[in-house]
């Protein structure tokens, strides 16, 4: 019977211990941010085209855009000119936009299936700016982005 009492007495002692070291313990919170920083002061190299530059471009579409514009390479996908595939920093045209991630308004446009990004119904007057980061932005934007981004 006394041993009973002592594993018991031992068992609630433990019980409250634990308890107390539990509600001491501040919960750990764990946050994500963009850095952000100038443009001199980045790693990466970047182009920022505005709705003037896009108008005073002429393009017809946003591919004749980044084609003529930018240092992006457009070029019909199996001859089909309206799904373009994409290449940024030489990765070549058969993959290279598998390695770019596109957003509109912070919201991918990359499939899972491997899909080039469809731009062709993006109207070039609906466009406010057009930002291009070179390098790896995996970090930031996920997987896909060995090559760069075009947000």
């Amino acid at each position: 019977m006394e041993n009973k009492k002592l594993t018991t007495s031992l068992v609630a002692s433990l019980l409250i211990a634990t308890n107390i070291y539990a509600t001491q313990i501040e919960p750990i919170i764990i946050t994500s941010s963009l850095n952000e920083i100038t443009e001199k002061e980045a790693t990466f190299s970047t182009e920022v085209y505005t709705s003037e530059d896009i108008e005073k471009s002429k393009a017809k579409d946003i591919y004749d855009f980044l084609n003529s514009q930018t240092s992006v390479i457009a070029m019909p996908n199996s001859g089909n000119p309206f799904s373009q595939k994409l290449d940024l920093r030489a990765y070549g045209l058969t993959n290279a936009y598998e390695n770019i991630v596109v957003t509109i308004n912070g919201r991918r446009l990359n499939t899972i299936d491997l899909v080039p990004q469809f731009l062709q119904s993006i109207s070039l007057d609906s466009i406010e700016r057009i930002e291009i980061i070179k390098g790896s932005g995996s970090v930031i934007y996920g997987d896909g982005a060995q090559a760069g981004t075009i947000n």
